[in-house]
């Protein structure tokens, strides 16, 4: 009777083992199926800003939810919040007062327009920006403005090129080109000065 008690025991005992190592072989296969997690730098005006880890595929608006949400005040309609994070990426959220060229989301931001780009107008004191020759200066040169990539700085130099004494004669006429606006010129104007262009 013992021994027949103890054989049932011994039997459960290694059905239960199966089991269990079953559901283990199973979890793990499931998780090697997931992608990976991608993991993000929120700062800024945020509540908690900090490393955040979320599933793949996951949007901006859910690592701003995973950071504490916005600080008060601050508008959420000024970030792209339906675009999907990118693995290794720092999400700045600019406050009220920094302007959106600043927040680096990604590469690719450097072919966006900067038409809506705010104004900011200062009454500090002090020896104003270093300027950039509008009529001299080098696309890489003009990277160096704020809100200006690549493409922007590509622009215009072509329209620089393409008018007839290869000079702007205003400042203003860097509102001609496409994806600069008035604004965004006024913006950029402390920046520049209008020189002699050398031949």
């Amino acid at each position: 009777m013992a021994n027949t008690l103890n054989s049932i025991f011994a039997t459960l005992l290694v059905i239960t083992f199966s089991f269990l190592c079953l559901r283990e072989l199973d979890y793990y296969q499931t998780q090697q199926s997931l992608p990976p997690p991608v993991t993000v730098y929120v700062a800024g005006a945020v509540k908690r800003p900090g490393t955040v880890s979320l599933p793949s595929g996951a949007r901006r608006i859910h690592a701003l939810t995973a950071a504490g949400g916005l600080l008060e005040g601050n508008d959420p309609a000024r970030l792209d919040l339906a675009k999907p994070l990118v693995d290794g990426e720092t999400l700045l959220v600019p406050g009220l007062e920094q302007p959106i060229e600043e927040v680096p989301m990604s590469a690719q931001m450097e072919s966006v327009s900067t038409e809506d780009i705010p104004v900011e107008l200062s009454d500090s004191a002090g020896p104003g920006p270093r300027k950039i020759g509008l009529n001299t200066a080098t696309a890489e040169q003009l990277q160096e403005l704020p809100g200006v990539g690549p493409v922007l700085a590509q622009r215009i130099v072509a329209a620089r090129n393409s008018r007839p004494t290869g000079t702007f004669a205003t400042i203003e006429d860097l509102s001609t080109i496409r994806g600069i606006k008035r604004k965004t010129t006024a913006r950029l104007a402390p920046y520049l000065e209008l020189e002699a262009y050398d031949r």
